[in-house]
């Protein structure tokens, strides 16, 4: 391939319409014979591109020549260059995080402020078929579905990968042919690392059963992203059908999951994008079958088990409880949570519908100020409208087949201790209205 691996590269770029002559580039840079040969391919076919470099420190005296010789090439190739020198300790004591890891983490934060402070279009890294070969293997080896199988894909914006044509052969071939001086990173010789583990260890045994083990397993990726397409597309279809928008969250209906086969996989794919784990997935399938009430809860969002649906929710912004509100008699509107409230005074005589349970009407004599409107509480009790006895809140819900989310975001106001009115539901006898009661604190939810 090296004969023609400039004309090679022009084609894949354009076959995978990876960007224009017009297209702006960042180019990352380590120095290595691939970034290198990444950035005379770009320039030998006139593309815009600009380069950066992160010196991590790790290797001392090296780190600082690895970055001089970056320097060096950017004035050669008459590009644009950023370089950008990271404490030791930044990368060594990120908690959580392996070296390699917290190196990856630092150098694409700091790629993307590039990308976003001086307008590149794309960020382009010098990503080859042997690094697809490793990615997939590894990825196989540690367990995984068809997302971490697709292997490296050559465009996923901003990021992309215009060397993924080549291998790590075509790529030495071209280097020396061109006599294109390089940098080599000791560190990528040491077995330690699991991805150099493969790279010289694996990939060669691989490689006596199939001399051409790289374009084989880019081919097999290829195959694998065009499944995932369709794979995707029949998920989204049928999460279309399953989540059903309900105020600011979604129910999931317990019957149709229970007729899904390998629930667990499509509930996985379904909750990643709200922060749930794997492993969250499974007991959100335990959820299915049991007791209305649990939940699990990721960073952002809860799952609820309901008596006839899962409901997904956001977390609450604060993530506690919501804060008392006191109520005075010249208010005029109150928040609690996401419900708004608008609140008057008016004549008794002038009250036609009492049967609205969005409306409270409570007898203003009766009423000791500030009230006050909370979330309700286990052990709450009250005198429903009508009825001649106490019933524990908890039991009038219940028997009133509230569901369990909308449960957890009922308040209640309060006079001097005593629920008035359980909110959007019902008003306590005692402070109801009666044949000689004059003015009425009149509540109307409104959100």
């Amino acid at each position: 391939m090296s004969t023609n691996f400039l004309q090679n590269f022009q084609e894949f770029v354009k076959e995978k319409n990876l960007f224009t002559h017009d297209s702006h580039l960042l180019v990352a840079v380590s120095g290595g014979v691939d970034s290198v040969v990444l950035c005379h391919l770009l320039s030998k076919s006139g593309y815009s591109f600009a380069m950066a470099h992160c010196n991590f420190n790790l290797r001392g005296k090296e780190s600082e020549e690895d970055a001089a010789f970056v320097v060096r090439l950017a004035g050669q190739l008459g590009k644009e260059v950023h370089v950008k020198k990271f404490r030791e300790e930044e990368v060594t004591q990120m908690p959580g995080h392996s070296t390699q890891m917290a190196a990856r983490e630092l150098r694409y934060q700091w790629f993307a402020e590039l990308l976003r402070d001086h307008n590149y279009d794309l960020l382009a890294t010098a990503h080859h078929l042997d690094d697809q070969a490793e990615t997939m293997l590894l990825n196989l080896t540690k367990g995984t579905g068809i997302r971490g199988l697709h292997g490296i894909l050559p465009l996923h914006p901003p990021l992309v990968r215009p060397l993924l044509f080549a291998s790590k052969d075509d790529i030495l071939q071209y280097a020396e042919k061109k006599n294109l001086a390089s940098r080599h990173d000791a560190s990528n010789d040491e077995l330690k690392y699991q991805r150099n583990l493969i790279r010289l260890q694996v990939l060669p045994v691989l490689r006596q059963i199939n001399p051409s083990l790289g374009q084989g397993l880019d081919e097999t990726a290829s195959r694998l992203q065009f499944a995932e397409h369709v794979f995707h597309t029949a998920l989204h279809h049928l999460q279309d059908e399953l989540f059903q928008p309900h105020e600011d969250g979604y129910t999931i209906s317990l019957e149709a999951l229970q007729l899904l086969p390998h629930c667990q996989h499509f509930l996985f794919e379904w909750l990643h994008p709200f922060g749930f784990t794997a492993g969250m997935a499974a007991e959100a399938v335990e959820l299915i079958t049991s007791q209305p009430g649990r939940k699990i809860t990721s960073a952002t969002h809860q799952l609820i088990r309901d008596r006839e649906y899962l409901f997904l929710r956001p977390l609450p912004a604060n993530g506690a409880e919501l804060a008392e509100v006191q109520i005075t008699k010249e208010m005029e509107n109150v928040r609690f949570g996401n419900r708004d409230f608008e609140i008057s005074v008016v004549a008794a005589s002038a009250i036609a519908d009492l049967k609205n349970p969005e409306v409270a009407y409570l007898d203003l004599e009766k009423l000791q100020f500030p009230l006050v409107m909370r979330q309700w509480q286990p052990g709450d009790a009250f005198q429903p409208f009508g009825m001649n006895a106490h019933k524990k809140l908890s039991d009038y819900l219940t028997n009133e087949k509230v569901s369990v989310v909308e449960k957890q975001e009922i308040p209640v106001i309060t006079s001097s201790g005593k629920i008035a009115w359980v909110a959007g539901l019902r008003v306590d006898q005692s402070f109801a209205l009666a044949s000689s009661s004059k003015q009425a604190l009149k509540i109307k939810l409104t959100r």
